[in-house]
């Protein structure tokens, strides 16, 4: 029997059943919030999110999220090479002591753009043909999204049942 996660049938397909009655989701490099984080916020009632980026504060991840979300996001700012997925859980309970792997519903990464997509259409001769890395930023960035697959697969261990998606991998 395979467990799907149907956003639009309010979770009915799910049968999670958490110490807090949410659902989580983990948006790492997150950006701005506004992608996988957002729509999950608008999606459902029921989710938490919690979305890890080195590049913005607080403040300024707010100014991009609606008001009525801000008491179900937690905003983690440091890099993703200096934490794991136990860290990752330990500052999530701290803000929402119900939180578990077993109630996570989707770990989303998006990995910077600047090295990886090829959008630039090899302009920023970060990469060469063959997407190998040419520059400090290209091997910073692929160590960065190297350490986020880690942290993925082991909450896939304790969430086996969660969706988890990647953009821009090379």
């Amino acid at each position: 029997h395979r467990k799907s996660f149907d956003w639009g049938r309010k979770q009915q397909q799910w049968r999670i059943v958490s110490k807090d009655g949410y659902l989580y989701v983990f948006d790492l490099f997150s950006g701005t919030c506004t992608s996988a984080a957002l729509y999950a916020l608008r999606r459902s009632k029921r989710v938490r999110v919690v979305c890890v980026d080195n590049g913005h504060t607080l403040e300024y991840i707010k100014k991009w999220i609606p008001s009525k979300y801000h008491d179900r996001i937690l905003y983690i700012q440091q890099d993703i090479n200096e934490r794991s997925h136990t860290k990752l859980l330990e500052l999530t309970k701290k803000r929402w002591p119900g939180a578990s792997w077993s109630s996570t519903v989707h770990v989303h990464a998006s990995p910077s753009c600047r090295s990886h997509s090829r959008a630039d259409r090899g302009l920023s001769r970060h990469r060469n043909s063959k997407g190998e890395p040419l520059s400090e930023l290209a091997r910073s960035d692929d160590q960065a999204c190297a350490h986020a697959v880690s942290i993925m697969l082991a909450i896939r261990q304790e969430a086996p049942h969660a969706l988890y998606t990647i953009e821009n991998p090379e």
